[in-house]
């Protein structure tokens, strides 16, 4: 099996299971934004072959489900490693915001919205990474830890024009690690990398709320 098939197969399960059932704790309301931080789970992944692809992403916390598909690339991390060399330094930040989130559904406080379109960003914060020395093989994954800049959040729309809204989430915390996906071009004469996807996925760390 293929890194890339491995990793389409990951956002599968993924978006199969982002929808479980959650516990109904009240953090978000239908009608104005939350006044607490939810801290949340899931992943934002954004593949980067032939072409940048638009994010798929989820996100599981406290009161909230969802899943959705973006409708542009947005800006990822990693994405300037078209190709790069060993000792390259590459940017992991990334922001989604305005059509780049896409629509998708939700479950807020155990109720169930579909469709959904989303609005707001999701913005993270990542050290630049260094890229490796070449060690032969066909793949490399380099990882770095991430967390979401405190003006991230999201809103959800009944329309397409974001004109009826449904919920807001904010603000949003959460962090976990950046994995950037890549292929290595192994040459005695020119070796380098070239970015395949990078994958923000959220989980839960001491500094987050229990």
């Amino acid at each position: 099996m293929s890194a890339r098939t491995s990793t389409q197969k990951s956002i599968s399960r993924r978006l199969g299971v982002a929808f479980l059932a959650i516990g109904c704790v009240a953090v978000v309301t239908t009608t104005a934004w939350s006044q607490e931080s939810v801290v949340v789970g899931g992943a934002v992944t954004v593949l980067g072959t032939p072409s940048v692809a638009p994010p798929f992403w989820s996100l599981v916390g406290e009161g909230i489900s969802l899943i959705a598909a973006g409708g542009e690339p947005g800006s990822t991390g990693g994405q300037s490693c078209r190709p790069c060399l060993a000792g390259h330094t590459v940017s992991m930040g990334g922001f989604f915001a305005g059509q780049s989130l896409g629509s998708g559904q939700a479950v807020v406080n155990g109720v169930l919205v579909r469709p959904v379109f989303f609005a707001g960003a999701l913005v993270f914060d990542a050290k630049d990474v260094v890229m490796p020395d070449f060690d032969g093989n066909s793949w490399r994954n380099v990882t770095v830890r991430f967390k979401l800049a405190a003006d991230s959040s999201l809103q959800g729309y009944a329309d397409s024009a974001r004109t009826q809204l449904l919920f807001t989430i904010r603000p949003l915390v959460g962090r976990g690690t950046a994995t950037l996906q890549l292929l290595q071009h192994i040459d005695p004469t020119f070796s380098f990398y070239e970015w395949k996807s990078t994958t923000y996925t959220f989980g839960r760390d001491r500094g987050d709320r229990e």
